[in-house]
């Protein structure tokens, strides 16, 4: 399997996907911005430099370099749930040859973001198979 490094909009929409699907990221390296003021853009550029990182050392993981993790910078792009769905997608075949990535938060909160994007676009589900009515 070869690896590169994804496009800005890959990760700005990605990171636009947490905020429209107000889904939780909770990498350990990522810090949500205190305060009473939060600029939305703050909290998609620390997503987005989250992503970044683990998508470089994927990268420096599977050629044995040791590039470091330029500073990202959101970019606004169409976000989609299909643009969405192929950027995850995308950025996860991309950022997981580190070890542990499957148990990685990044992962996990990836995981999260798709279930939620999943739930409203198919709306409310029965719990279980249907009983059948009479």
């Amino acid at each position: 399997m070869s690896a590169y490094i994804c496009d800005n909009k890959t990760i700005s929409c990605i990171a636009e996907g947490f905020n429209i699907y107000d889904t939780p990221y909770t990498a350990k390296d990522y810090k949500k911005p205190t305060g009473w003021l939060i600029d939305v853009n703050d909290i998609r550029n620390g997503i987005g430099q989250s992503l970044l990182n683990q998508n470089y050392a994927s990268v420096n993981a599977r050629y044995g370099e040791d590039t470091k993790t330029p500073r990202f910078k959101y970019e606004d792009i169409l976000c989609t749930p299909n643009n969405l769905i192929g950027c995850i997608r995308c950025y996860e075949y991309q950022a997981c040859e580190t070890d542990g990535y499957e148990e990685s938060e990044v992962h996990k909160s990836l995981l999260r973001l798709k279930l939620d994007v999943l739930n409203r676009l198919v709306g409310e589900t029965t719990w279980g198979y249907p009983e059948e009515e009479e």
